[in-house]
């Protein structure tokens, strides 16, 4: 099977002819779907309460990333991608027990994969609307002439343009 045994074959073959695993392509339409939905959770509420606390906020801006990937990567194949599998042999993308799709009925799974696709990222601008959470999630941000951090994602537009003009004195030798 592929992606480690969360989508192999659809098991209508024999012992002497197993089905091979669905192509690429729908493993990877199969895998997006859960894997959007986590990292929308990490956008828009995970990282920024982790951003609060002192802790994520100290861990080098690498850590950090690596550890978002760790939990994105375990939520998403261990409890998301047995059912977007199961959601994507019921709307006929992967073959499960009906085997692999006509032309008419790949089309028609297309379509619907394409309404699913649709409506989660319409949640996902709806729900950064109704919680703020439009920013870069991460803390990693820039020095400040005073040798402070902040994140020019979160920084006032004052504080932006003071940071943009202290590298630029710097970098022309005047100093500030």
């Amino acid at each position: 099977g592929s992606l480690g045994g969360w989508l192999p074959a659809d098991g209508s073959g024999t012992a002497e002819q197993p089905l091979p695993p669905p192509p690429s392509w729908k493993v990877a339409a199969t895998v997006l779907l859960p894997m959007f939905c986590v990292q929308e959770l990490n956008r828009a509420a995970i990282l920024p309460a982790l951003a609060t606390t002192e802790v994520w906020a100290a861990l080098p801006p690498t850590v950090q990333m690596f550890s978002a990937c760790s939990w994105t990567a375990g939520i998403v194949t261990v409890l998301l991608l047995p059912r977007a599998r199961r959601l994507m042999e019921r709307i006929g993308l992967i073959g499960g027990a009906r085997g692999c799709p006509d032309a008419a009925g790949l089309a028609r799974s297309g379509g619907t994969l394409a309404l699913l696709y649709g409506g989660v990222v319409a949640f996902g601008i709806a729900a950064s609307e109704v919680t703020g959470a439009t920013g870069a999630p991460y803390t990693g941000g820039t020095l400040r002439a005073n040798g402070k951090r902040h994140s020019n994602s979160r920084a006032p537009a004052s504080t932006r343009d003071d940071t943009r003009t202290s590298i630029r004195r710097e970098r022309s030798g005047r100093g500030g």
